[in-house]
């Protein structure tokens, strides 16, 4: 199924969690000397560990506000982080997670977006937005009922290439949309599941409490699946959007 673009570019709604767009900053300037803003207005700001594990804004980038500065990973090995105990311990019925990449290297996993640890216990993190193993956009995550999902996209990612990823959940149905920027597209459903959680609060995000990262994932304890490239327009929402809701980039 093919749905069009959205209007108006870049406005923020009332049910914006989080919102980073890496507009602050100046291009090759490391977020360890100037962390993300968080332009939802909860404060969530991203953090990058250090000089040698933070990454860095880059000049390159597919925005909503046209400056179009994004988080650049400097080829890997770096990573974005939040800190806030309210975000980090974010578990809802229904929400939206979206973000643009652009990949220097389409090779293994890469994990896009991702939370450390797993309320189960288990290897695997809570959370994934990630290009799996097989060539496509893929999201898995588990719920605080302990089911999990996993959806692929079936869209083989290209390097050098930007696109727009967006996952919602209303609750009972969880849906993956991907946009080709390079043509215009516009958004693509491309694959949902069914929750089956005996209540509600059982379909929703399952959360340990631990950071969201951003260009990196976390599995059995260790850091993992680095992304090359860069991310921009990451924004959380606490319902699930239309497409016509989603962020519009250019």
């Amino acid at each position: 199924m093919l749905v069009g673009l959205v209007l108006p570019a870049g406005s923020a709604l009332a049910n914006t969690i989080a919102y980073w767009n890496f507009d602050e900053g100046s291009a090759g300037q490391l977020f360890f000397a100037n962390p993300v803003d968080d332009h939802s207005g909860n404060g969530y700001t991203m953090y990058g560990a250090d000089q040698n594990y933070g990454p860095a804004y880059s000049v390159t980038g597919k925005t909503a506000s046209g400056k179009g500065l994004s988080l650049d990973t400097l080829n890997g090995k770096r990573d974005g982080f939040t800190t806030h105990p309210t975000l980090n311990e974010w578990k809802p019925v229904q929400w939206t997670i979206e973000t643009t990449v652009e990949l220097d290297s389409a090779n293994g996993v890469i994990t896009l977006i991702g939370r450390d640890g797993s309320a189960s216990e288990n290897a695997l993190s809570d959370f994934y937005l990630q290009k799996n193993d097989t060539n496509s956009w893929r999201v898995d995550f588990s719920t605080s009922g302990g089911q999990r999902v996993t959806i692929d996209a079936n869209i083989p990612p290209t390097a050098k290439t930007w696109y727009q990823l967006a996952v919602t959940s209303d609750g009972s149905t969880v849906r993956f949309y991907v946009n080709d920027l390079s043509n215009n597209e516009g958004f693509k459903e491309t694959g949902s599941a069914t929750l089956t959680g005996a209540t509600p609060a059982d379909n929703a995000l399952a959360s340990n409490g631990k950071n969201w990262t951003f260009g990196r994932g976390w599995h059995g304890g260790k850091f993992v699946e680095y992304l090359d490239g860069r991310l921009d327009e990451i924004r959380f929402s606490d319902t699930a959007l239309k497409v016509d809701e989603f962020l519009k980039v250019k």
